[in-house]
């Protein structure tokens, strides 16, 4: 849990993260589902989203919801490259 920073949150939704209009998914199909639940309690305990599983047909996806993008854009905005700042909606 301590390894996983604000900055390798802002990596994961560089890469596989999308912007829904309102949430964020975050493609976890390649993740066993124990790491998947490891990730759901850093994201949860250690940086204090709500997230939930969500399944699509590609796979199980990490879905933020709209509730949890302020603590999710305060985290994790100063990290984020410039041209990847549409994926937080901006």
């Amino acid at each position: 849990m301590e390894i996983f920073t604000p900055i390798s949150l802002a990596h994961l939704i560089m890469d596989d993260g999308c912007y829904t209009g309102y949430a964020i998914t975050i493609a976890t199909c390649a993740f066993d589902s124990d790491s998947i639940d490891r990730l759901l309690l850093v994201f949860r305990e250690k940086f204090n989203l709500k997230c939930t599983i969500t399944n699509s047909k590609s796979g199980p996806r990490i879905y933020i919801p709209a509730e949890s993008m302020n603590q999710l854009n305060t985290l994790i905005a100063p990290f984020m490259v410039p041209s990847m700042m549409y994926k937080l909606g901006k």
